[in-house]
């Protein structure tokens, strides 16, 4: 079992279908030394099985500073929710 049960699962992923005007981006940013970022990372994990209009990309602050810059990241776990189109190009 999940962090979250089917039935919460699916009835999340019709709620999400059905109130989303366009595709959404969700960008999760963590790092290796942060205890809040495995926690943060697992629940986004498990959200990304809904599939849809709603695209989950995953960075390591630590490992790639090129998008924690042009996110203008600060500290971590960070999640940003973003139109699909306002995305970062690469």
């Amino acid at each position: 079992m999940g962090l979250i049960r089917d039935e919460y699962a699916r009835a999340l992923h019709l709620d999400f279908e059905k109130s989303l005007k366009s595709d959404v981006d969700v960008v999760v940013f963590t790092n290796d030394s942060t205890e809040h970022c495995d926690s943060a990372l697992a629940i986004v994990r498990e959200l990304s099985r809904l599939r849809g209009t709603i695209h989950f990309m995953y960075y390591n602050v630590d490992k790639n500073l090129e998008a924690s810059e042009a996110y203008r990241i600060s500290g971590a776990p960070t999640t940003i929710v973003a139109r699909r189109w306002n995305r970062m190009a690469g």
